[in-house]
């Protein structure tokens, strides 16, 4: 017994001297005294339970924690937010292709304004300080490009419906320095409105398809302002079906990054995207998807992986029952069709690429100028193309290179590299999924600006250098701070440690300004945001003058679109087209007159557009000034050397002097650029008129006139 005590107290006497030993059993018994009976016991169920307490459950507490959040957001956040979506669904039209523009102009420029004093702290007085500086090196190249370019005004403000000039690259640096700035709950609440906007886009693109089989059904969709659907294609909210497929699949990218938690929403916005992709018919689509499947599997696990697989095939089986149901084009079909083939896929744009080349060549420091890609690639693209290519290259880092040159690309690639290493989350992956898209599409208002605001949300700073190898700092790229997986290891390989992630303790998203720094910043965004509104609305005003005066033939209120957007060609060219169809109406030759000085109107603010030269050559053909009409149809040709209407026009001018030769000699180049079954009869015909001698009044009337030209 003694011997039984013995190593009882000496067991004791360990336990006590055992960390959190007898202590701690103590500590858990007097916390069972003092805890109520009802906190001890599972909580009552139906009649048992206690009156007035009720449990929420997980979908509600999730609900009810995201108020709260929503609650405690700022002003910077909210503003980012109701941005992102107006940006999505704000529309002015009913059918009319395009004409999103403006309405979705005001809220960028509007966004920009408050924007630009977070990107001037951020240069100054943020851990964020060299990707800022880099943005700003950016934008002072750019502007250098765009006052010495050909159009200055075009490269300021790039082409009306796209806009893609300097002020746009200054609204993605303003999007990228507000969305830096958001507080921590505004990056959730960011996420889900941009979740929202991509099912609100969804919702659209399911619409415009399941109606497009029905002719009535279809004629009420189109006259839902937003809706649309042509060409076997719907489109979406975006006015385009490429710009609709990025934000799907930007949205089934936030849904990948949630994977680990799936439920019953998450498999039906899941597949509801996918789906919705599959009806827009882009064939970059599946690419996308394929590589964000391999993603999930890494990131996420293969359990994760898989079942977010089979969310995407099941939306694409759901895509496939629309489409059959509806009766409409195969979209999905034809794209994955058009993937195999080199025309219908990527063969314009391989041409456009190759043709970025000699542009980068002949404008390598500054470039040509931003918004003016189309005007420095045409000339190299060659007839290979197929007569197929682009007003934009549809590659950002080209495009960038192109229009800014090669110190423009190097401040534009620095200011994303470093921004990147602090970068993580969903939103981080939302931005990589739409740049991507962006890589093989053009430029978009709508799209690249979202890509921007998600980029400078995902950034999250701190003082500490960058966390060495294993320190759970691999959360960046859209992988998740120290979650399962790392997108910045691949087997051996890892990213330089300048390129890894900041470390994931102490993450915080830059703090918005207080006190007096507040007020300036407030104040100077309010102002910024009142000067773009003012220019967006005068953008508007000046395109509702465009349309009512095509509508009505009223020449007045086109040449009054002039006055409203001096930058651009639209209302004089619409005028001049006017009075020259006027002219030859009523045999006016003061109309042809007028149209002359409108035409040199529109080219002196876009000097290489060849559409314009050949309707100023036409002009001046109907008044029988052919030294004129042939120096406009050789611009027309110098700055498009692969269209056929200018050569169309040479040919013209050489019958009307009665030189038959000539005349055969650039109906040549005609057909070779305009290779169709008609112009080569026409060819031929006037090769057979040659021969014979015949004169020219009858070879224009009979291989002319006779078919159809």
């Amino acid at each position: 017994m003694a011997n039984t005590r013995s190593q009882s107290s000496k067991g004791k006497q360990n336990q006590q001297n055992r960390p959190g030993g007898n202590n701690a059993a103590r500590r858990r018994a007097e916390s069972q005294r003092v805890k109520p009976a009802a906190t001890r016991v599972r909580p009552a169920s139906g009649r048992n339970r206690p009156s007035g307490s009720r449990t929420p459950s997980r979908g509600q507490a999730g609900l009810l924690n995201s108020v709260r959040a929503w609650a405690d957001t700022g002003w910077v956040g909210w503003t980012a937010a109701i941005g992102a979506l107006l940006l999505v669904v704000a529309t002015d039209n009913a059918g009319a292709v395009f004409n999103y523009f403006g309405v979705k102009l005001v809220v960028l420029l509007v966004l920009t304004g408050f924007g630009l004093p977070f990107l001037v702290l951020n240069a100054f007085r943020s851990p964020l300080a060299w990707p800022a500086r880099a943005a700003w090196a950016f934008l002072a190249i750019g502007l250098a490009s765009a006052a010495t370019s050909l159009a200055p005004g075009i490269g300021f403000f790039g082409y009306d419906q796209t806009g893609t000039g300097w002020l746009f690259f200054v609204s993605l640096a303003a999007l990228w320095a507000l969305g830096t700035r958001i507080e921590e709950n505004g990056g959730r609440l960011l996420e889900r409105t941009l979740l929202l906007a991509c099912l609100l886009d969804a919702l659209a693109t399911v619409i415009e398809s399941a109606t497009a089989g029905s002719g009535r059904l279809s004629q009420a969709v189109q006259h839902v302002p937003g809706l649309f659907f042509q060409g076997g294609q719907p489109y979406g909210l975006a006015d385009n079906p490429v710009f609709s497929a990025e934000l799907l699949l930007g949205g089934v990218a936030l849904l990948a990054y949630r994977s680990e938690n799936r439920t019953r929403g998450w498999w039906a916005m899941t597949v509801a995207l996918v789906g919705a992709d599959f009806l827009s018919g882009e064939r970059f689509g599946i690419i996308v998807l394929a590589a964000l499947i391999v993603w999930t599997l890494i990131a996420r696990g293969r359990r994760a992986g898989g079942l977010f697989a089979a969310a995407v095939v099941g939306g694409y089986a759901l895509g496939y029952v629309i489409e059959k149901m509806a009766g409409t084009a195969h979209a999905g079909i034809a794209a994955s069709q058009r993937l195999t083939t080199t025309s219908g896929a990527f063969g314009p744009r391989i041409h456009e690429w190759k043709a970025s080349l000699h542009a980068i060549a002949n404008h390598p420091l500054i470039g040509i100028g931003p918004a003016q890609s189309g005007q420095a690639t045409t000339p190299y693209i060659g007839l290979d193309s197929g007569g197929q290519y682009f007003f934009d290259i549809h590659n950002i880092v080209i495009e960038i290179a192109v229009t800014t040159g090669i110190l423009g690309f190097l401040c534009f690639a620095g200011w994303l590299l470093s921004g990147l290493r602090f970068a993580r989350g969903p939103l981080l992956l939302f931005a990589l999924v739409v740049f991507a898209g962006n890589l093989v599409e053009p430029l978009s208002i709508i799209t690249t600006s979202l890509i921007f605001l998600a980029f400078g949300a995902a950034m999250v700073v701190t003082g500490e250098p960058p966390a060495p190898d294993g320190d759970g700092g691999g959360g960046g790229g859209g992988g998740g701070g120290g979650e399962r997986g790392s997108p910045w290891t691949v087997g051996s390989f890892t990213l330089p440690r300048a390129l890894q992630p900041v470390p994931t303790s102490e993450r915080r998203p830059e703090p918005v300004p207080a006190g007096r720094t507040k007020v300036l910043v407030v104040s100077a965004g309010a102002v910024l945001a009142l000067i773009g509104l003012v220019w967006a609305v005068r953008i508007n005003i000046g395109n509702d003058h465009v349309a009512n005066g095509n509508s009505h033939s009223n020449v007045a209120t086109l040449i009054a679109a002039g006055s409203d957007m001096p930058m651009w060609t639209n209302g004089p060219e619409a005028a001049a087209n006017l009075l020259v169809n006027q002219g030859r109406t009523q045999s006016n030759p003061a109309d042809f007159t007028q149209a002359i000085g409108l035409y040199h109107q529109a080219l002196g603010r876009d000097p290489s557009n060849p559409t314009l030269w050949s309707q100023l050559g036409l002009a001046h053909l109907d008044l029988r000034q052919y030294a004129a009409a042939e120096s406009a149809y050789r611009q027309s040709v110098r700055w498009d050397p692969w269209a056929s209407p200018g050569y169309f026009g040479l040919a013209l001018v050489a019958a009307a002097r009665g030189d038959l030769p000539a005349m055969v000699g650039w109906y040549r180049h005609v057909a070779i650029t305009e290779p169709t079954p008609q112009q080569k009869r026409v060819l031929s015909c006037l090769e057979k008129a040659q021969a014979h001698h015949t004169t020219v009044d009858t070879a224009v009337k009979t291989c002319i006139i006779d078919n159809g030209l």
